[in-house]
């Protein structure tokens, strides 16, 4: 808030179509625009931010959706939970990281930033029909020429009337970015949200445990594991490959969402060491875990019951799983306190039928929904 006030005073502009970049800068949570440099006052930049915080957040629920801390988006509870070093509050740090450089990323690849715009797709192709004729560049031509350009980037056949195996180079935008436009643009998101995330003022070790995470979740875009695959395809008259253009899409938010929960499952507990890094617990060798690890301090509880000073909202009534062993199964979720049979019956319209002319009559037909919460 103290940063949103000292931009008003210093005249941040308001752009219209973007929105406030002060109302956008408070809706980010607290814990990750703090001592940063996140709220900018450039509009199109923070409501990029923003919406790469808003699916971190969608994801991050999805993934904890059945297990007993389910990535609670309320206020309250988080400020108190960001608190402690746990295993959970590494995660958060990593998948909001790692959704604001995919936001970047993603709004650099389709060209809606300024400071970053792929470089157009160079494409060789050659004309193999002989013919001596001199080039007659006219108007008509020009704009023939023009027409057949854009039949070639639709990955249509033409043919052409130029010199004997005369090479053209045209600059193309092609619909799927390029090779180096998707590794330009991760590029950009990840420096990008390295900077704007940075803290500012605390170096302490809590601090660095924190941009430790924080560099995880975005390096997370970089690895192989959640690359998509180049896809190349050739171009010419009659089969030839008189051109050929790579194609990779932008790795997708889950791949980078699943790589992130493996290594939450995998985090490592570390403890810091005198000189600023960290190293293994219970361990006498010192022992630096990997940039793409997670690590934490503290031990999580078990966010069974109600507990408002570590930002735990228990478990009653959540939905459980009998006879599932793992997280979501009954036997966890409720923390062996059991749980309840609950049966939910809704009307809905069913077996409709269309009449001529333009009437749709259907039935009302009811439906049970069995459900099990914990007590």
């Amino acid at each position: 808030m103290l940063i949103c006030m000292i931009l008003l005073m210093e005249g941040a502009t308001v752009n219209t179509k973007y929105g406030n970049p002060l109302a956008l800068c408070i809706r980010v949570p607290s814990y990750l625009r703090r001592h940063t440099r996140l709220c900018t006052r450039n509009a199109k930049m923070m409501t990029m931010v923003l919406k790469g915080s808003h699916l971190a957040s969608s994801e991050c629920q999805r993934q904890f959706e059945m297990r007993p801390w389910n990535c609670t988006d309320d206020r309250e509870s988080l400020s108190r939970m960001i608190i402690h070093a746990f295993q959970e509050t590494g995660y958060l740090y990593a998948i909001q990281s790692s959704g604001v450089a995919y936001s970047l990323a993603q709004a650099c690849s389709k060209g809606l930033l300024k400071r970053c715009r792929c470089p157009a797709q160079k494409v060789k192709f050659v004309h193999t029909r002989q013919s001596n004729r001199p080039l007659r560049r006219t108007k008509k031509s020009v704009e023939l020429d023009r027409r057949k350009y854009e039949k070639f980037e639709m990955g249509e056949e033409v043919e052409y009337s130029d010199r004997a195996v005369r090479k053209l180079e045209i600059r193309m935008r092609s619909s799927t970015p390029s090779v180096g436009c998707v590794e330009s643009s991760v590029n950009f998101g990840i420096t990008e949200a390295s900077w704007l995330l940075m803290n500012l003022k605390s170096r302490d070790s809590r601090a660095l445990l924190d941009e430790h995470n924080k560099r995880a979740g975005r390096l997370a875009l970089n690895t192989s594991e959640v690359q998509s695959p180049t896809r190349c395809r050739c171009h010419g008259v009659s089969g030839a490959c008189a051109a050929k253009i790579c194609t990779r899409d932008m790795p997708k938010y889950r791949s980078i969402s699943d790589f992130l929960m493996n290594k939450y499952q995998s985090a490592i507990s570390v403890t810091s060491d005198n000189n600023g890094g960290f190293k293994l617990r219970h361990s006498e060798e010192s022992v630096q875990p990997d940039k793409l690890d997670i690590v934490y301090v503290e031990r999580s509880p078990p966010f069974c019951e109600r507990n408002p000073r570590i930002g735990s909202l228990g478990t009653k009534s959540r939905e459980c799983i009998p006879g599932d062993r793992g997280e979501a199964g009954c036997d966890k979720m409720c923390c062996n306190r059991g749980y309840t049979r609950v049966e939910l019956t809704q009307r809905q319209k069913c077996k409709c039928v269309f009449s001529y002319c333009c009437l749709v009559k259907c039935k009302q037909c009811e439906r049970t929904e069995v459900k099990y919460v914990c007590k």
